[in-house]
């Protein structure tokens, strides 16, 4: 028998309305696995930026999104997603806290050679070569980059930093200070020698082995 036109007509209806019904069911999948996206994006960034904690965190908050997915199949895909990219931010942070680790031990010998010029310089002095400064005040310059880069650019290591550089500038200038005092002190020895000399070629006998006792 044939259907009257009625029915076909609500036939129709119903399968429009299954239409409706799937293709907002799919625009919402649709809508959570792009929110989802989009915080994951956020950890991406998170964790180029070396923020490993908040990355973690945005993952977490990812995965809370891809759980209203009601495709079971797609909801253990992008979950699957969440746990790759955590993984990753667990190995790229276990490569960061080496690399500054690295850092810093490269920027503790910085400062030991830094540091190494000031203790020759306490031995030496005046006879230490004031160049050797100029490469401690690079090591220490070197030693607050490296700390830098390594995060551990703290209060104690600015303060050793500027202690060593403060120091190498101060023991230069008196090094300076003392070979200036010592060629002013030949200029005015050998001065007061040519006057002695003068002295004892007008003087009379009495006075002249006194002063070439004094000139020798």
């Amino acid at each position: 028998q044939g259907c009257s036109p009625l029915f076909l007509k609500d036939l129709k209806e119903v399968e429009e309305l299954k239409d409706q019904l799937h293709q907002a069911r799919r625009d919402y999948i649709n809508s959570i696995i792009l929110a989802g996206e989009k915080v994951l994006l956020l950890a991406r960034n998170q964790m180029q930026e070396k923020d490993f904690s908040v990355a973690r965190k945005s993952v977490v908050d990812a995965s809370k999104v891809y759980a209203k997915i009601i495709d079971e199949n797609l909801q253990k895909t992008h979950l699957i997603g969440c746990k790759r990219l955590a993984e990753q931010i667990d190995k790229e942070e276990k490569k960061e806290m080496s690399r500054r680790a690295e850092q810093r031990v490269l920027a503790e010998s910085c400062m030991a050679r830094a540091e190494g010029v000031l203790e020759e310089s306490d031995q030496l002095g005046a006879r230490m070569d004031e160049q050797q400064f100029a490469m401690c005040v690079g090591e220490a310059e070197n030693a607050r980059r490296l700390f830098k880069n390594a995060f551990a650019f703290g209060a104690e290591q600015k303060q050793a930093v500027q202690a060593c550089i403060a120091s190498a500038h101060k023991a230069k200038e008196e090094i300076m200070g003392l070979r200036k005092a010592v060629v002013q002190g030949n200029d005015e020895l050998e001065t007061a020698k040519q006057v002695i000399a003068q002295l004892s070629s007008t003087s009379s006998p009495p006075f002249d082995k006194a002063l070439q006792h004094v000139v020798q």
